[in-house]
């Protein structure tokens, strides 16, 4: 199989499982406004862009084996930290907003500097301090935002 584009948006799906076919092809990967709430281990080596927003996502997780991943959309889920980013050397675009973050620790995203784009808005983030510590590790980043005029924004804006 040669596919490198699936998107299922609004079709019910409760979990992701079954996709070791595709893995050696598949680039783009778009499951929007289902029922997940829990990303197992994504065996998509190849894939450079990841759509799971309008989940119910608790956790960032079972990314470890997608390496070449780029843009990350996980906005309207349940997620409360940010994290499980170790192997994502690649990533360019961490789209967050509209979940339940309230803090951002230190270093949390070192493992990941080639991120240009952040989107953090309507967040719980409330601290100054939060801002810096992403900034002083991210020499690319040249987006980062709080404030969506889709989402709202964080406390931080205020």
């Amino acid at each position: 199989m040669r596919l490198q584009s699936l998107r299922l948006m609004n079709t019910g799906l409760v979990r992701i499982s079954r996709l070791e076919p595709l893995g050696a092809t598949l680039t783009h990967l778009t499951l929007s406004a289902q029922l997940i709430d829990t990303i197992p281990p994504l065996p998509l080596p190849n894939i450079r862009e990841l759509y799971l927003h309008d989940n119910r996502i608790l956790k960032i997780e079972g990314l470890s084996q997608c390496v070449r991943l780029e843009k990350l959309w996980l906005c309207s889920n349940r997620i409360r930290k940010i994290g499980g980013l170790e192997s994502q050397g690649s990533l360019r675009e961490l789209w967050l907003q509209g979940n339940l973050i309230s803090s951002i620790e230190s270093g949390v995203l070192k493992h990941n500097p080639n991120l240009e784009i952040l989107a953090m808005g309507k967040n719980n983030i409330a601290n100054l301090k939060d801002v810096s510590r992403l900034v002083s590790n991210l020499p690319l980043l040249h987006n980062l935002s709080f404030s969506d005029p889709n989402f709202g924004e964080c406390p931080v804006v205020k």
